[in-house]
């Protein structure tokens, strides 16, 4: 009967020789010595019948396997290896599908920062915009007109004086004597004489650029002047609280027209007195039906009160001409309003009873508490001292400033027909839209312009965001589904595991395939350190190298990256290591999982080199004659080795001439080290040249290395086991 495996290989001294060594044979001499040695290696003649048996084999075999033909070990083979590659191609599978999580991870990872980026860039393009809105409602909001303030006892004796004139100006039956007899009125004219400093300039560019000619005023310019005016008055009121009681100032057209057709009667004027010109004041009213009498040549004078409506500023200055800015008629304004509040007490606070609207506190027969206001600007020289006439005149250029109130109650009051008409026709109650001019039109310009850019930038921030949000759910959406593959893939590898009862750990499911190759040393050497040999795929260049791996190493036998070996038992493999032997050393195996499994190595320890002599090679020749049976077959207590012509022999084969198997396994060892490319341990030559074995001593050898070889492979094959 055939054995399990055959393997033929060629003798390098003769092409034509083959050897054939049973696999079978081999496991159990491996039992005895871990070291291989090769017929080439050898270098012995082989029988005429294992000539014949050669010639089959093709010339350029090395090694054949041959199948065996028990059914037994070919179905098991058939049934592990196909599981394992489905357990590899499954383990690779959710390495891919592990591969594609992390990517996806990645993915959704980067997508989370795009949106976070998107949603700050976002929020800042919106915050500008706001930023810059709040710009625009402030210039808008900021008019190109003063702030008064008032002191607490300003604030506090004005509503005190107020309170107590409202019911008497609503009686409607009332003179200024009834007012100025009040306790609250000395107590107020006393506070208002605290001056308030106005520091204040109309900054606005456009006010800056118009020019005034005073002695033509067009209508808008009237109009503007007349709703600053308006404007200032009200601000007034609100800031003393009182507001509530007194009436509400509103700029008309019908007043804005009394007012500049006063402002051009004044600047019409020849002579240079100051105060109230009384035709100028009776025509206009006339003309607007706010009288039925005429203005007369009588009516040409100045006085220094009136009752026709007018509260009149004049300031003069060496400076002065027909010609100024709106800026310059604004801060005109605004000067008179602040003298005729502040420093009134010489005309026993007239100006700034009408300017706060106290006269406008008895309702008309609808009801309404309203002053209507027209302003103007006229130009003219007048003369200061026109009150003092025993002084020398002294006459500057002036602008006079013509504040005109009428209240609702006094337009009324005036209800004929052709008053009615004049007042409808000249637009005396048409309310003129709220002043609106600007303190900083260019800075409000400029704010437009980068609101503008700045919505532009939003909806580019928010139409990235948008695309943001798209790709972030569509690598969250990727990444569940590679999540779930991934899972999927690893919950399949489970149970493909279970079905093959491997457990999770490295080490159990790979401890079994790893092997350590063997350790061959002199002793007193350095095991160093155990190599794994599924590490090295790449094989020995000698046969015997091969026929090794052959026989301990499974086909296909891949373990994880990162596996490490290590001596288990460092003191053992110490002493070992000085005595030559043969041992089985524990080989502690580490997996990249953490796990861990214990092998065992075949550890050859040689011993020291010895060079035969003419005194002991007598002794060697004597050893291996008195071993050789008379068939010529060499057995293994006596085997000698030639390989290239050299003897290798262990240096206890010199000292006796009965050989033991130890013995001979250790010159076995020795000549395994010479065909794997080690120096032999012992050289035998006489007087400098090397001796070549008789024909006897050729087969002799042959036999003892076959049953040699025999012995340790049966070593080695005992010597794979594992400890857990």
């Amino acid at each position: 009967m055939k054995s399990e495996f055959e393997f033929v290989f060629r003798s390098q001294n003769d092409q034509g020789d083959y050897t054939m060594i049973s696999k079978k044979i081999a496991r159990e001499a491996l039992s005895t010595i871990a070291v291989l040695t090769t017929a080439t290696a050898l270098g012995v003649a082989t029988s005429t019948s294992a000539k014949a048996d050669s010639n089959s084999t093709p010339d350029n075999s090395t090694v054949i396997s041959q199948p065996n033909t028990g059914a037994d070990q070919s179905q098991q083979t058939g049934l592990i290896r196909p599981a394992a590659n489905a357990l590899q191609q499954q383990k690779a599978v959710v390495g891919d599908a592990q591969a594609s999580q992390i990517t996806a991870q990645g993915n959704f990872a980067t997508a989370q920062a795009a949106v976070t980026t998107a949603n700050q860039n976002l929020a800042n393009a919106q915050a500008n915009v706001n930023r810059l809105q709040n710009q625009i409602d402030y210039y808008a909001n900021a008019k190109a007109m003063p702030t008064f303030t008032f002191t607490a006892e300003q604030t506090a004796a004005t509503q005190r004086f107020i309170n107590d004139a409202a019911p008497i100006i609503r009686s409607g039956n009332f003179d200024l004597n009834s007012i100025y007899r009040l306790s609250s009125f000395g107590a107020w004219q006393a506070a208002m004489t605290t001056h308030q400093g106005l520091n204040w300039h109309d900054a606005n560019g456009d006010d800056q650029q118009i020019i005034l000619d005073l002695d033509h005023l067009t209508p808008e310019q009237v109009n503007t002047l007349s709703k600053l005016t308006a404007a200032i008055l009200n601000q007034v009121r609100q800031q003393l609280g009182i507001a509530g009681t007194v009436g509400t100032a509103v700029a008309t057209v019908g007043m804005g027209s009394v007012a500049q057709e006063v402002a051009t009667l004044y600047g019409e004027r020849t002579d240079t007195a100051a105060h109230h010109y009384i035709y100028a004041l009776k025509k206009a009213a006339f003309d607007h039906g706010l009288t039925n009498q005429y203005a007369t040549a009588a009516d040409m004078v100045t006085r220094g009160s009136n009752s026709l409506g007018e509260s009149l500023l004049t300031d003069g200055s060496v400076s002065y001409t027909n010609r100024m800015t709106m800026a310059q008629a604004k801060n005109a304004i605004a000067k008179a309003v602040n003298d005729m509040l502040f420093s009134d007490s010489g005309s026993a606070m007239g100006h700034a009873l009408s300017l706060l609207g106290v006269y406008s506190i008895l309702p008309d027969a609808q009801g309404r508490t309203v002053d209507y206001v027209g302003t103007s600007i006229s130009f003219n020289n007048i003369n200061f001292n026109t009150d003092r006439p025993y002084l020398a005149p002294n006459i500057y250029p002036s602008h006079l400033v013509h504040f005109m109130q009428y209240t609702a109650w006094e337009i009324g009051s005036h209800g004929s027909a052709i008053e009615r008409a004049k007042q409808a026709q000249s637009g005396l109650t048409q309310a003129l839209d709220e002043y609106d001019d600007i303190a900083d039109p260019a800075a409000l310009e400029k704010a437009l312009d980068d609101i503008a850019v700045a919505k532009g930038k939003y909806y580019q921030a928010q139409a990235a965001q948008a695309n943001a949000q798209k790709a972030f759910a569509a690598a969250q959406a990727a990444l569940q589904t590679a999540t779930s593959n991934y899972q999927a893939e690893r919950a399949k590898l489970s149970q493909l595991q279970l079905s093959q009862g491997t457990s999770l750990t490295d080490a159990q499911k790979y401890g079994d395939q790893v092997e350590i190759a063997p350790t061959v040393l002199t002793a007193g050497q350095s095991a160093g350190t155990p190599q794994i040999a599924n590490d090295y795929m790449s094989l020995a260049n000698n046969q015997a190298a091969q026929i090794l791996a052959a026989l301990v190493t499974e086909p296909d036998a891949k373990i994880p990256a990162g596996t490490t070996a290590s001596w288990a038992d460092a003191d053992q493999l110490a002493i070992d290591t000085q005595r030559a032997g043969n041992y089985a050393e524990n080989v502690l195996i580490s997996f990249p999982d953490g796990s861990t499994t214990t092998l065992q190595a075949a550890l050859t320890v040689l011993p020291t080199a010895l060079t035969l002599t003419d005194s002991n090679q007598a002794a060697v020749h004597q050893a291996a004659a008195q071993g050789t049976p008379e068939n010529g077959m060499a057995t293994p207590q006596t085997a000698t080795f030639a390989a290239n012509h050299q003897y290798a022999m262990a240096e206890t084969a010199a000292s006796t001439p009965s050989a033991t198997v130890a013995r001979t396994s250790t010159a076995a060892a020795a000549a395994v080290q010479e065909s794997a490319g080690v120096n032999p341990v012992v050289s035998h030559t006489v007087a400098g040249q090397t001796q070549l074995p008789q024909a006897g001593d050729q087969q002799a050898a042959g036999m003892g290395a076959l049953g040699l070889l025999a012995a340790m492979f049966t070593g080695l094959m005992g010597l794979k086991k594992r400890r857990d």
